[in-house]
């Protein structure tokens, strides 16, 4: 089989469910219909593709299956989950939702990563606002577009966070956008009483320009100045940016050391 083309690429486009299994294999029949079954439901949200051991002994050395039934979730080219075992349908299902990739969540996030492209902010921006349209339910989609109004209208933006109904860890992904509009609405007799009040007016005219390099910069000058002022809003607001953009971000990489340096 061209295990390359029909499952590493295929996946590159939709989710692919690999059944490693084998003929005199008891526990794999038992497995076979059910995941069979389980695609026919999925109705194309993910393909199945079964693989014989023993027709294809380099594959099953190569994905490391030395028990079976051994299934494997494809997508985008590489293993994103696994399990061993017959399992019922019921629990299988529950491996699934848990773990099948959501496409939606892809999108909203490829856009949001494009906000913190300079060149590339008001595009971004305009195709979140797209997905409302269909979406609007989405508690990851709309803290986007709450950041995305941060820049210039932060009251509207608080008040979107205000009507999301949030469990604990939506509560943290929340505050850290609260954390930015408080920086966006200093007003200047706040500023007046910091002794970084002059990092901090550039930081807030950086973000209305979304020149987040910027922004970055003069918020870390802000904490070597004045850490401790409101409640060490500089230090905040930098890390929610920080989260924000990932590890992997240009900006983060440029700043992070040199931010992490600033607090000691």
């Amino acid at each position: 089989m061209d295990f390359q083309q029909t499952v590493i690429e295929r996946s590159r486009e939709v989710p692919v469910l690999v059944d490693f299994w084998a003929e005199w294999c008891g526990p794999c029949k038992v497995l076979g219909p059910v995941v069979e079954e389980l695609a026919s439901e999925a109705k194309g949200k993910w393909e199945l593709m079964k693989v014989n051991t023993e027709e294809e002994q380099g594959l099953a050395k190569a994905y490391g299956i030395y028990s079976i039934p051994n299934v494997k979730l494809f997508h985008n080219g590489e293993v994103i989950a696994e399990f061993r075992g017959a399992l019922p349908k019921p629990s299988i299902q529950k491996w699934l939702d848990e773990h099948l990739p959501d496409p939606i969540a892809d999108l909203i996030q490829n856009q949001a990563s494009s906000l913190f492209d300079q060149g590339n902010f008001q595009e971004a921006k305009a195709r979140l606002f797209e997905l409302e349209s269909s979406h609007a339910e989405r508690h990851d989609l709309q803290l986007w577009l709450a950041f995305s109004e941060v820049t210039n209208a932060p009251s509207s933006a608080s008040s979107r966070l205000d009507s999301l109904a949030v469990n604990a860890k939506q509560l943290h992904q929340t505050q850290s956008i609260r954390d930015l509009i408080e920086l966006a609405e200093l007003s200047g007799e706040k500023l007046a009483q910091s002794k970084a009040a002059a990092p901090l007016s550039q930081a807030r005219q950086a973000i209305g320009e979304y020149d987040f390099d910027t922004v970055l910069e003069q918020l870390i000058q802000a904490v070597i100045i004045d850490k401790g002022f409101e409640k060490e809003l500089p230090r905040r607001a930098a890390v929610t940016l920080f989260q924000l953009m990932g590890p992997e971000n240009p900006l983060t990489k440029k700043h992070r050391r040199i931010f992490d340096m600033a607090l000691y």
